[in-house]
């Protein structure tokens, strides 16, 4: 299995309100234990929330040089989270952004470190995508449909390097006891409404 260090790197809202998420989720949080943070949101506000913090997403090179650093401190065989890619685009073109994806993939295969790129869906180019596709191992694709008041959640293996997944939507249900969120699963659940958001992880 992967190591005990999460390495996440926050492109898409502070690391404050990661903290918070994940303290909702264990009973026991040990999120600043556990994990090493690469700062590339709070630049905007003239901030920073870690040592590993960027001063602006437009160079790509800052951003892979703190990335490196924080790799090295997460040691190997980590799991990191990229949320998301897609805010990248933003301040750089899609083939710069592909080869800062490439390069890094490459540095973090080499550690055996696994993880999770975030990505949106329809606000990119299809090349962008393919490209995406061919240097992650699959592609899981998320799902969220508003009932009401209610928000249901949705995922499906969309491809799997070296398997033929089933591709069908399960549903993901989360709970909450004395604070603390679980999820569990629902089987061959239907995603059939029109979602009000939707996400791919790479």
């Amino acid at each position: 299995g992967c190591g005990t260090k999460c390495l996440y790197v926050a492109l898409e809202r502070p690391i404050s309100s990661f903290r918070e998420q994940m303290n909702r989720i264990n009973s026991r949080p040990k999120v600043d234990e556990e994990a090493v943070f690469v700062d590339a949101y709070s630049w905007r506000t003239g901030g920073a929330e870690s040592k590993h913090s960027v001063r602006n997403l437009s160079n790509l090179n800052e951003l892979s040089i703190k990335l490196l650093t924080a790799c090295s401190e997460a040691g190997e065989r980590c799991f990191y989270l990229i949320d998301s890619i897609s805010n990248l685009t933003t301040y750089n073109n899609e083939n710069d952004v592909l080869r800062f994806m490439e390069m890094n993939t490459a540095r973090l295969n080499k550690s055996r470190d696994i993880g999770i790129w975030v990505v949106e869906e329809g606000i990119h180019t299809e090349s962008f995508y393919n490209m995406l596709r061919h240097l992650a191992d699959g592609v899981l694709e998320m799902r969220f449909v508003e009932e009401g008041d209610e928000v249901r959640r949705f995922v499906r293996t969309n491809t799997l390097r070296g398997a033929s997944p089933a591709m069908k939507w399960i549903q993901l249900v989360m709970t909450q006891n004395n604070g603390v969120v679980s999820t569990s699963i629902v089987e061959e659940a239907k995603a059939d409404r029109k979602p009000s958001e939707k996400e791919k992880y790479y």
